[in-house]
């Protein structure tokens, strides 16, 4: 049930609203090609893909002998976004995302 609560958590803010409370507070947003709340099948696909990185880099170990692979995808698909030209991971080519920064409205 645990995984469950998580994908809702990720899918129903990021395709509502395209930030979580987590983002929300760092004022980013994913934004799909036009700058707009994703939909919710490019929000399944990115959030479904960046759930198995994550799974891939804390189980690594415990798949004994593909070990090092697990994990360097894992590591991969996550370090990719610092020499990536338009600073996007795997999950967001996949799903078609972007994450921006979102400017503080005039006061």
């Amino acid at each position: 049930i645990v995984p469950v609560i998580i994908i809702a958590y990720f899918v129903g803010f990021t395709a509502n609203r395209g930030q979580t409370p987590g983002k929300m507070l760092l004022r980013i947003q994913v934004v799909d090609a036009s700058g707009q709340v994703p939909k919710i099948g490019s929000v399944l696909l990115r959030e479904t893909l960046r759930a198995v990185l994550i799974i891939f880099l804390l189980l690594g170990e415990a798949i004994n002998n593909l070990f090092v692979i697990v994990s360097l995808t894992g590591m991969i698909g996550y370090i990719w976004i610092a020499w990536d030209a338009h600073k996007r991971g795997w999950h967001d080519y996949l799903g078609r995302t972007f994450v921006v920064r979102k400017h503080r409205p005039k006061t």
